[in-house]
C-alpha cells in the first residue's frame, strides 16, 4: 500500500523490542518508548521530509502506469537501502549504540 516506509516501521519495532515493557502498569517504560518513537519519527522526517513510502521512493507502485519492473528494482536497489541505513543510524543514536 506504500503507506509508512518499511524502514520506519522496522525501526519502531526494534525500539519496542529493546525498550519494551512486561507490564501495562510500567508507566516509565511506556513513556520512554513514546519518547524514543517521537524522536525517531522527527529525526527521520527532518532528514527525508516524509515518512511515506510513496513519497520517499517517488513512485506509486499500485498505479497501473508505474508497475514497470525497472522502477521497482531502482527503488529496492537504490532508494530503499539508504532509507534502511538512515533508520539504523537513528536507532543506534537513540539507544546509545553509536561508537
Amino acid at each position: 500500500m506504500q503507506s509508512t516506509c518499511g524502514a520506519v516501521t522496522g525501526a519502531l519495532m526494534v525500539i519496542g523490542g529493546i525498550k519494551g515493557y512486561a507490564s501495562f502498569e510500567d508507566d516509565f517504560a511506556k513513556q520512554e518508548i513514546k519518547r524514543l518513537t517521537r524522536l525517531f519519527l522527527e529525526r527521520f522526517a527532518k532528514v527525508k521530509s516524509s515518512l511515506s513510502c510513496r513519497e520517499l521512493v517517488g513512485y506509486d507502485f499500485a498505479a497501473k502506469d508505474t508497475t514497470d519492473p525497472a522502477l521497482i528494482e531502482k527503488a529496492h536497489l537504490e532508494i530503499c537501502p539508504s532509507l534502511v541505513e538512515l533508520a539504523v543510524q537513528i536507532v543506534e543514536e537513540l539507544l546509545g549504540y553509536t561508537k
